[in-house]
Parts: structure tokens; sequence; C-alpha cells
């Protein structure tokens, strides 16, 4: 079991409520996994009947930010921006330019 799956499970257990200690954590195993693929494997589209890596990524940030009910643009001006940046990157997996602002903006946390 890799970290984000370690710390995905205890995301789970706090049902909406987990520290921003663990979230972050989760976030940044999420992009340290992802910063190991190259980037030709990253930005790359999957097909109608499978995600590509990238699009996996972004799901996994997209689903474990937002789940959090206390999560907002006030409190946590950061957080919500990486949530942003996955939102997009589910559309536009493809764009390289939006992954290194994702991988700068969690590197920041």
């Amino acid at each position: 079991m890799n970290k984000s799956d370690e710390h995905w499970k205890r995301l789970v257990e706090y049902r909406g409520h987990a520290p921003r200690e663990l979230v972050v954590a989760y976030t940044k195993a999420v992009v340290e996994e992802a910063k190991r693929l190259p980037m030709t494997q990253l930005a790359t589209r999957g097909s109608a009947h499978s995600m590509s890596q990238g699009e996996i990524v972004a799901s996994k940030l997209i689903t474990g930010l937002a789940q959090q009910e206390w999560l907002d643009v006030e409190t946590e001006p950061d957080l919500e921006d990486i949530l942003s940046i996955a939102g997009q990157l589910d559309m536009q997996v493809d764009d390289q330019e939006l992954w290194q602002e994702l991988f700068e903006k969690v590197h920041r946390l």
C-alpha cells in the first residue's frame, strides 16, 4: 500500500472532518507519487474505458479535498487553490503548465 492510500483510509474515517495536517499529508503524498511519473505519462488523456494516471491523480485530489466540510476559500485558500487546479486538470489533464502550478502550490503547503 502506498502512502496516499494509507492517508486515504484515515481520511475516510473522519467523514469530512479530517484534521488539516492529515489532509495536507494526503495531498502531498498524492502529488509526490504523481511527480515520480514521466510528464508524458501524467499529462495524457485516458480512453473511453479507462482513466490515465493524470486523471487518477486529479480525481484523488478532488475527492480527498472536496469531502472536507470545513474547507473553504476564506479559511484555507491554499487548499482551495489546489482543489481548483485539480478540477481544471480533471478536464485539461494534458496541460503541463497546470501540472507545474499544482506541484508548486503543494510544495508550499
